[in-house]
């Protein structure tokens, strides 16, 4: 195997609430950049884990983009009792941090429930200097619950909210000795179970999703062709996505070949994101008889 370098450097940010800092990396352009990339991660995920994001971290620098991909507070294990709305806090700190760099503009790249992250922090703070959301792999964590527990599904609702009701919302949800879904507490399973919730509607496909339908920036969904995750067929989705997305520079892509992770296909994801940000004007794009990545 050929051994990589990825420059940059270890960063620790300090987030609203949040008892430790928050680890990531910054991985920085040979010229100053104006524009730095946000990579947030999904579920269980961490900030250097996967070759997807790290393929980001060598791409977008050669194209003019600073990139920073981060812990949010539900990295790893930390996903189990995870306060979904605590997220605005955790990118709050990203944003400061590269304000506080000289950055003037941003691009939001949300991976899985990253997706949601990243829509739920743009639909509520508004910042101006956000400028381009990219979401890779969004998923319905609502109807993949569903899918999972099948029969056992209202049977969890119904005793997450009676533990959350007792006060013991931060206990495993187990159904029959078992953790019923990941492993989440009671109040983490009521995120993405209950349709009224914020995290559980956003990528709702057979919800309105009117925060998506609402958004006015540039935005860029990347679906994997082969999507284990997908509770309907990713063409459906696709077109789904479509209807909701008419503003301008708003474009949904299927990636051929790729999975929920686009193993295989990260670089190709990578370039599309970086073709599409070129033409909006905050990349470079590669020069012809550039090296690759």
């Amino acid at each position: 195997m050929q051994h990589r370098k990825i420059d940059g450097a270890l960063v620790e940010l300090c987030a609203k609430g949040c008892k430790r800092p928050l680890d990531g990396f910054w991985a920085r352009s040979d010229r100053r950049s104006p524009t730095l990339a946000i990579f947030v991660h999904g579920m269980h995920s961490n900030f250097y884990r996967s070759a997807f994001k790290k393929a980001f971290l060598r791409l977008l620098p050669a194209r003019g983009i600073d990139v920073l991909s981060f812990n949010n507070r539900g990295a790893e294990h930390q996903t189990a009792d995870e306060v979904f709305e605590h997220c605005r806090f955790d990118l709050d700190s990203a944003i400061a941090f590269g304000r506080s760099r000289g950055y003037r503009r941003f691009i939001l790249i949300g991976h899985s429930t990253g997706c949601q992250k990243a829509l739920y922090y743009v639909r509520l703070r508004r910042p101006l200097d956000v400028q381009a959301l990219v979401f890779a792999a969004p998923g319905d964590d609502y109807a993949i619950a569903r899918r999972e527990l099948g029969a056992r599904f209202s049977t969890a609702v119904r005793v997450a909210r009676r533990m959350v009701n007792q006060g013991q919302g931060r206990k495993i949800l187990r159904l029959q000795g078992e953790p019923a879904f990941l492993g989440f507490t009671a109040r983490r399973f009521l995120s993405i179970a209950d349709p009224s919730r914020i995290e559980a509607r956003l990528f709702r496909f057979e919800g309105p999703m009117a925060e998506l339908g609402s958004l006015q920036i540039p935005a860029l969904v990347l679906l994997p062709e082969r999507e284990q995750y997908a509770c309907m067929p990713v063409p459906a989705m696709a077109e789904r996505l479509c209807a909701l997305l008419r503003s301008p520079n708003q474009h949904v892509q299927i990636v051929p070949g790729a999975d929920h992770s686009f193993h295989g296909k990260e670089m190709d994801a990578a370039r599309r994101v970086a073709r599409w940000l070129a033409g909006l004007g905050l990349a470079r794009p590669r020069s012809r008889g550039s090296r690759k990545p």
